[in-house]
């Protein structure tokens, strides 16, 4: 069975030149221990050593270090540090620019056991890839 969560506190930061996303670099930082479920006992789970040992392992971050453009859609290559494990990350994903803000919205699969997540039960089977959905507005500063 599927667990639809989101992460409640995050920040970041993301540069680009004129308005063009192609030139974009950025931060993304994520508490962990804000994991949101709807269920108290599973997000606590998640939060233990089990998951994302959120106690010793507060954050996760993303670092872009590179965009391009691929048929209608930009790209985004980086780095994904989950557990203090980081693996090289790309991510295809639609942006919208306005004056003030820049939105991005993606989705991407990452396998929990390349991060040193490794729990299973036989009880509650949890797949080795995880859908991630990704949905962003930066405010310009």
């Amino acid at each position: 069975m599927d667990a639809d969560g989101a992460f409640r506190r995050f920040g970041g930061e993301i540069r680009l030149e004129d308005g063009r996303p192609e030139t974009a670099a950025g931060r993304l930082t994520v508490e962990v221990a804000s994991i949101d479920t709807g269920i108290g006992m599973r997000d606590n789970h998640l939060r233990s050593a089990d998951f994302f040992d959120a106690e010793r392992h507060s954050q996760a971050t993303f670092v872009a270090t590179a965009v391009r453009l691929e048929s209608t859609r930009l790209v985004v290559s980086g780095e994904l540090t989950i557990r203090g494990v980081t693996r090289p990350l790309t991510v295809p994903v639609a942006v919208t620019v306005t004056p003030d803000s820049l939105r991005i919205t993606g989705d991407l699969s990452v396998n929990r056991r390349e991060f040193g997540v490794a729990y299973q039960s036989r009880l509650n089977p949890v797949a080795d890839d995880v859908k991630v959905s990704v949905d962003i507005t930066a405010v310009a500063r």
